[in-house]
């Protein structure tokens, strides 16, 4: 349970990183902010954490995505 709370962590922390679009789309994570993020924060991952994260950015930016064509 404790490594899913990390994740979960690590991908809104992530997250926060992302490039603001004026349209309203989400745009899908930048693999050198993350690098460099990771590098300023002294943290690494390993790659199945990151091939996750950038799963789960799939699926939020397909939720979204949903969400805004239903309006």
């Amino acid at each position: 349970m404790r490594h899913v709370k990390h994740i979960q962590e690590l991908f809104w922390d992530i997250h926060y990183l992302r490039k603001h679009s004026g349209d309203g789309t989400v745009e899908p994570f930048d693999p050198q902010r993350i690098e460099s993020h990771l590098r300023l924060s002294n943290r690494t991952i390993i790659p199945w954490e990151y091939t996750l994260i950038l799963e789960m950015d799939t699926i939020y930016r397909g939720v979204c995505m949903d969400k805004w064509s239903k309006k």
